[in-house]
């Protein structure tokens, strides 16, 4: 069978850009309110806020691509079952939050994310997005990294490949 690669991890940069966009403005404002600051606790402090917002920003994402990166990845082959999406809203503290879920089945192995989380590893968003269907035949070659709250198994998609016919077999049709 013939496979495209729809999404490959090695191909995407460590941290998005968006993701640091509100800690950059958030140093800047600090470094300009440290530049006018009269104490200097009040200058130190406002600098040191600047510096871990950046670091936060670039080193935890950085170190998950990296984590994910250096492992070598199992393969499933099959097609896709028992295939759920669900979207929804929940309010709380004064704000709605919106949550949007996607998991399924390729032979014994489950895959499920949340798709508004940035975060390395295939997650259905934008740039790569692809309309995930039961039947669909697939490669996928994952990572199982255990989750620190309750000690289940999460396997995080690092290469996703779809099956369509060769392209002669297309020809002679």
């Amino acid at each position: 069978m013939y496979y495209t690669t729809v999404y490959d991890l090695t191909s995407q940069s460590a941290i998005s850009w968006r993701s640091l966009v509100l800690p950059f403005g958030l140093a800047v404002a600090a470094t300009i309110c440290a530049y006018y600051a009269r104490s200097s606790f009040s200058r130190y402090g406002l600098l040191g806020f600047a510096i871990i917002a950046v670091l936060v920003a670039v080193v935890i994402p950085a170190w998950d691509y990296y984590q994910l990166s250096r492992q070598k990845p199992r393969m499933v082959e099959g097609n896709v079952a028992g295939y759920q999406e669900k979207e929804w809203t929940e309010r709380y503290d004064g704000k709605n939050h919106h949550y949007s879920y996607e998991g399924f089945w390729v032979d014994t192995v489950p895959f499920s994310y949340f798709r508004n989380v940035e975060m390395p590893g295939f997650t259905n968003t934008a740039p790569v997005q692809y309309p995930i269907r039961d039947g669909l035949p697939v490669r996928i070659h994952y990572i199982p990294e255990r989750q620190i709250t309750d000690g289940s198994i999460t396997n995080r998609i690092v290469k996703l490949e779809v099956a369509e016919p060769h392209p002669q077999q297309q020809a002679l049709r």
